[in-house]
């Protein structure tokens, strides 16, 4: 595959915002309001650099809740190295999410799962057990949705070729970014 210059990368990333749908993610940002007012905890995963992306929207929401004096039960799963080795360890490490979540989750928390490609194990695993007990699934994924896609109760997806996984994370990014704006708006206005 050629390398694309730094316009063409540039140029895709934008393409890509600019065709998302506002109505799917203010979908995201109604899930996840609901679950933050009804005292419930959001929970957001993803591997390698969906993991960075996870850990930073954790950030966004929980800078909100200290800014606006709330309590937002927001947790990353897989934040916690020794939590994540030994589960990784004792039981595989396409169970790392789901044996986290199953500890702490409860039914109607919300998972908020990150994945390029959609079809990394944790990711179907810890989207698996969240169904089977009623914990909502919200999928952010990127190609052609993968196996997550259709498992998740709502899903926002960056169509591209699999294996552009720079724009797909840059977009997916984005879109927590303003998923939080749009958060600290509705909370600011109530």
């Amino acid at each position: 595959m050629e390398t694309p210059t730094n316009q063409a990368h540039f140029s895709e990333v934008s393409e890509l915002l600019s065709i998302q749908s506002t109505e799917s993610v203010n979908r995201l940002v109604k899930d996840i309001y609901d679950t933050l007012i009804n005292g419930r905890s959001l929970f957001v995963c993803g591997n390698g650099g969906s993991s960075a992306i996870a850990s930073h929207f954790v950030t966004d929401l929980v800078k909100i809740a200290i800014d606006r004096k709330l309590t937002f039960p927001v947790f990353a799963l897989g934040s916690n190295p020794a939590l994540m080795t030994m589960i990784s360890n004792d039981y595989g490490y396409e169970a790392s999410f789901a044996y986290e979540l199953k500890a702490i989750g409860r039914q109607r928390d919300t998972l908020f799962a990150i994945s390029s490609s959609g079809n990394s194990k944790n990711i179907l695993n810890v989207v698996d057990f969240a169904n089977e007990v009623g914990i909502k699934t919200i999928g952010l994924v990127g190609f052609d949705g993968g196996l997550v896609a259709p498992r998740c109760s709502s899903i926002l997806r960056v169509e591209t070729p699999i294996g552009r996984y720079a724009s797909v994370e840059d977009v997916h990014s984005t879109v927590c970014h303003d998923i939080s704006i749009k958060l600290r708006a509705i909370v600011e206005k109530s």
